[in-house]
């Protein structure tokens, strides 16, 4: 039906809209539109093989399932981002010239931040993953550096809907970090404490299901594997949330509140934690839901992270796999700040506080310069100590319950002692 429709407007000439949404990272997207040439484009690719069941060792690394791709014929294998929240696949610049990639369209694309850039497309001949093959499929030319958590991956590219629709059913079973790719619509269905969530795509191919959230009957979530978060709604979404339910217990943060693939989003941001929640067949016991502005309400890694997922493209449904009492813990306890890295000064820097936290009652505020974490000097602070951060946060920050923090406020140094502490308590 939309191979039908997007047809319909290339001969009628009427002009529509396509958004290209890839969440690469923690709350990073690139985003793009246009239909008339980018319509042909986004139709393309085929994979003929039936009656198949491959297998795939993959790594779930920081929120992010990465893949191992072959590009046309190759023996080198790169890492591609799996990414059901990305209506193409994203190549990086290398692999576009190694493989002398020639571009076929170009669109302005933004991000998260409202940050605009154009973009460059190409048809790539052949896309092997655990031994299938993926023909003529589109790709967008976009170097996954422009943040430093981008940069930490190390991603070489993006498999996206365009793709991903290609292949009937696509499994990720994220404790064992496998993925099975399959025509067999039975995967899974025989799974004890497996819950079904039909999904409808929408005109990007991203699966779009209904949840309902404390006390209000459904909102729609895209369903983004490219997503490190658990649900985030849109601004809207709260304030609905809030005349249906006003006693809903709820934090605020604010600062840098989300990141795009340019930039940062600064404002304020709320989270809820609730037992009342319905995904599909799906109740899990207790949850967290963050609503950002300019935002496209996403459900990503973080609430499926301890489970099976099966996306079950020809039925259109879900089926998540999960213990009865699974109810992921996200956000709950903090010392109450972010911080992010500086590239150009080579520092940390707090980027966000929670409202009424250890953080913001010591007196910490946005754009203090980070010194010192439990006396660790980290002054100055190379991109490479910060991945390692990035990836084991313990290495600075410890396990314990508190933290001792200096700080650089306009040369003069600040040492404050924080409490990790449950920022609100589930009514």
């Amino acid at each position: 039906m939309l191979y039908r429709s997007i047809k319909r407007y290339f001969k009628s000439k009427r002009v529509s809209v396509i958004m290209l949404s890839a969440l690469l990272a923690t709350v990073f997207f690139i985003c793009g539109c246009t239909i008339v040439r980018m319509g042909p484009l986004f139709l393309s690719g085929t994979f003929e093989k039936q009656n198949f069941k491959s297998e795939v060792d993959c790594t779930f690394c920081r929120g992010l399932f990465f893949i191992p791709v072959k590009i046309n014929g190759a023996n080198k294998t790169y890492r591609f981002i799996f990414d059901t929240g990305a209506s193409f696949n994203v190549i990086s610049s290398e692999i576009a010239v190694e493989f002398g990639l020639k571009t076929k369209a170009e669109s302005g694309i933004s991000d998260a931040t409202q940050r605009r850039r154009k973009l460059q497309f190409v048809k790539i001949k052949d896309i092997e993953i655990g031994g299938l093959h993926f023909s003529n499929t589109a790709a967008a030319i976009l170097d996954l550096v422009e943040t430093p958590e981008l940069k930490c991956y190390a991603a070489d590219g993006v498999i996206g809907m365009n793709l991903i629709r290609l292949a009937p059913i696509w499994q990720i079973d994220f404790p064992e970090q496998k993925m099975v790719i399959t025509d067999d619509r039975n995967l899974g269905t025989n799974s004890k404490n497996t819950y079904k969530i039909p999904f409808n795509p929408n005109i990007q191919r991203i699966p779009v299901i209904k949840v309902a959230i404390a006390g209000h009957r459904e909102m729609t979530f895209r369903v983004d594997s490219g997503s490190t978060g658990g649900l985030t709604g849109s601004i809207k979404q709260w304030e609905t949330l809030r005349k249906s339910n006003p006693d809903v217990s709820y934090i605020k943060r604010y600062g840098e509140v989300s990141g795009g693939a340019l930039g940062t989003n600064v404002g304020t941001a709320y989270t809820i934690k609730t037992k009342d929640m319905k995904i599909g067949e799906w109740k899990p016991n207790v949850a967290t839901v963050d609503f950002v502005k300019n935002i496209a309400a996403r459900v990503g890694t973080a609430l499926f992270r301890n489970s099976v997922f099966t996306l079950n493209w020809v039925d259109k449904h879900i089926l998540v796999t999960a213990p009865p009492d699974y109810g992921p813990q996200i956000g709950i306890y903090s010392f109450g700040f972010g911080f992010r890295y500086h590239k150009e000064g080579q520092y940390l820097y707090v980027n966000y506080l929670y409202e009424n936290s250890s953080a913001s009652e010591a007196g910490i505020k946005i754009g203090d310069k980070i010194v010192a974490i439990n006396r660790k000097n980290l002054c100055p602070f190379t991109l490479e100590q910060y991945c390692s951060y990035f990836f084991q946060p313990n290495l600075f920050l410890g396990d314990g319950n508190a933290l001792e923090v200096d700080i650089d406020r306009e040369g003069k140094i600040i040492n404050v002692t924080l409490e990790k502490r449950e920022l609100f308590n589930l009514k």
